[in-house]
């Protein structure tokens, strides 16, 4: 439980934001100068940390890179867009976590990070307090114990294993929560508190990752990816594709040499 009294004099500085493409696809980090969100709105990266655990991130999720932590990550999709937060915490005792990983943020969290980056450096003050605080709405979602975090990935690890393998295919959650020695509403809940999402939503997110590498490549049809991809037909392929990305499937493939 957290130390109120101890808490009270906690604040947090605003150093960098930024939205931007990785000209970096791979590095090793040493123990990281300052805490760091990071907002995924495309791409997949690999994340490596100093005890030998690996996790990968998508569009859509954020991450907490705390000070001091000491990681690998390389970007293992064909493009990327991410936007980033740099921070500093002044209370020396601020340890809950010590390596990389993802953390829930409300389906909100893309808006928070437009904010920050937006009014970053703005000499309006009204504007820079506005940035402050939504990034210290970003904090508060910072996990208190590390553990728990990693015991609840590594429950669901077969799931998300046997997903991301079979995407193509229809998958049962009993199956899903057989795997993990679970009942399916308690599968639902673990991937709701380490992927704020549904298993059939990662599913889906998966596939359309898939496909927009494929797009990439103008080698297949949308009606061949929409096959490939496991979709029924090209109008539920389309359908979800844009809740996803916002774009057609066609849109998407004109504007991919674009920012």
């Amino acid at each position: 439980m957290a130390n109120f009294e101890n808490s009270k004099s906690m604040s947090v500085t605003l150093q960098f934001a930024m939205s931007y493409v990785p000209k970096i696809r791979k590095k090793q980090i040493l123990n990281r100068p300052q805490h760091t969100f990071l907002y995924i709105v495309e791409g997949e990266y690999l994340y490596r940390t100093d005890n030998k655990e690996s996790f990968t991130a998508m569009s859509g999720e954020t991450l907490y890179i705390p000070k001091d932590a000491s990681y690998s990550y390389e970007i293992i999709s064909e493009t990327a867009y991410a936007r980033q937060i740099e921070f500093e915490i002044n209370d020396p005792s601020f340890t809950y976590v010590s390596r990389p990983m993802k953390i829930i943020v409300p389906e909100t969290a893309e808006e928070i990070f437009k904010t920050v980056v937006t009014l970053f450096g703005s000499q309006n003050h009204k504007k820079y307090f506005a940035a402050l605080a939504s990034l210290y709405t970003l904090c508060s979602y910072i996990p208190e114990k590390e553990e728990a975090v990693s015991d609840a990935t590594e429950k669901i690890r077969p799931a998300v294993k046997y997903i991301e393998a079979h995407c193509t295919e229809k998958i049962e959650l009993q199956k899903l929560a057989d795997m993990c020695f679970m009942s399916k509403s308690q599968l639902g809940r673990y991937f709701k508190s380490q992927y704020n999402t549904t298993p059939i939503s990662y599913k889906n997110r998966f596939r359309i990752e898939k496909s927009k590498q494929m797009l990439l490549y103008d080698v297949l049809n949308t009606a061949q990816i929409a096959e490939k991809t496991g979709f029924d037909s090209v109008y539920s392929f389309s359908k979800i594709f844009k809740q996803y990305v916002g774009l057609t499937p066609t849109e998407f493939s004109k504007n991919k040499n674009k920012g």
